[in-house]
């Protein structure tokens, strides 16, 4: 929510600890750690006890190098209130759906929506084109547009089951099924 933020993000009690560890895949130990990079990050820019946008690019800065496209889709989805900032418990769930012990259907839920930028509930090729390009951007290898193409195409060919166009999420959790490779790049290694 807006209104007046406290200028630090308040301490945890126990009993928060306890229930976020209950509802995430983070352990307590995990919890308070995460708790302290919340703070960290959320006075990188202002000192509110929020992440704003920029803070948020700011601390994904070292594992994004290229490109906004992402970080700015991921900070979009974990804010779940869409209040622009990003509160210790958005930010809590929004990690524990991409860190490793999330389980395969919150993976290809979040993934889907990471994709799916105008949120109509289908991937478009040109949201996936936008996002090939942005995973790609840390990647050595340089493929050419007509490559990127191609690989869109030849992708939604694939996946695009009924053929309109649109990939839908059963198709994308089939195309996840048979590609697992998709989902290993949009594991993130929380700070520990």
């Amino acid at each position: 929510g807006m209104g007046v933020h406290n200028s630090k993000a308040q301490p945890l009690k126990p009993k928060q600890v306890a229930e976020y560890s209950r509802t995430t895949h983070f352990s307590e130990a995990e919890v308070v750690s995460l708790f302290q990079h919340y703070s960290k990050i959320s006075s990188l820019v202002r000192q509110d006890g929020v992440i704003d946008q920029a803070e948020f690019r700011q601390a994904l800065g070292t594992t994004l190098h290229s490109s906004h496209v992402i970080a700015d889709r991921l900070f979009v989805l974990f804010d779940l209130n869409h209040d622009h900032v990003l509160s210790f418990d958005e930010f809590i769930r929004g990690l524990s759906a991409f860190c490793k012990r999330a389980n395969f259907e919150e993976k290809v839920e979040i993934s889907f929506r990471l994709f799916d930028r105008d949120q109509d509930g289908f991937i478009s090729k040109e949201e996936l084109m936008e996002m090939l390009c942005a995973s790609l951007a840390n990647v050595p290898i340089k493929l050419t547009k007509h490559q990127m193409h191609l690989l869109v195409d030849n992708t939604f060919d694939e996946v695009d089951l009924n053929k309109d166009g649109h990939i839908s999420l059963p198709e994308y959790r089939e195309m996840v099924l048979k590609n697992p490779t998709v989902l290993e790049n949009l594991t993130m290694h929380a700070p520990t």
